[in-house]
């Protein structure tokens, strides 16, 4: 036909010798027809299909490994954006939950402020009324009742306590003496 590496065979004879165990000797003539391509030729078309075949599988797991790849990626991009919603809501709900506790704060503040003031105010009337009375430790009332106290003290320490309410009733008359003094 037209290829160099093709020849045409229309009709080919071919001897065959078959069995020849019992001293049969037998000859088989075999016709061939048809296209028949070169060695080389052969060769090059079985490479090409395994290419082609080779390259379809290729391109298969390259497919396969891309798909994979982007869902991972769409996958992670949703994680990732409902961890951000997550966070979203989370600090939403932290400053709403901040100012309530802030005011609250600022509130008790306010408050105690109002209580100390008012705690002053009630202070300086009584001593208005009552006077000054003498406070232990300052220097008005420094030795006030020392003895009883030192008493109580050593009695506390060496007994834990106990037997010590002689020493506790002495204080107490002691105490009101100096207030009402």
């Amino acid at each position: 036909m037209g290829n160099r590496s093709s020849r045409s065979v229309n009709a080919s004879v071919t001897q065959v010798e078959g069995d020849t165990t019992a001293g049969n000797s037998e000859v088989t003539l075999v016709t061939q027809s048809g296209v028949f391509l070169a060695n080389e030729l052969q060769s090059e078309i079985v490479n090409a299909f395994q290419s082609s075949a080779l390259q379809t599988q290729w391109e298969k797991l390259q497919t396969s490994i891309i798909t994979s790849h982007n869902e991972r990626i769409t996958d992670t991009n949703t994680h990732l954006a409902h961890i951000q919603n997550e966070i979203t809501q989370w600090r939403t709900h932290n400053d709403a939950v901040q100012s309530t506790l802030d005011e609250k704060l600022d509130s008790l503040n306010s408050k105690f402020a109002d209580k100390q003031v008012e705690v002053g105010y009630d202070v300086q009337q009584l001593e208005k009324r009552i006077g000054k009375v003498p406070v232990f430790g300052e220097e008005r009332g420094t030795g006030v009742c020392l003895e009883e106290r030192m008493g109580l003290i050593d009695c506390y320490k060496s007994r834990d306590g106990n037997g010590c309410d002689e020493i506790v009733k002495a204080m107490e008359r002691c105490t009101k003496k100096a207030v009402m003094a």
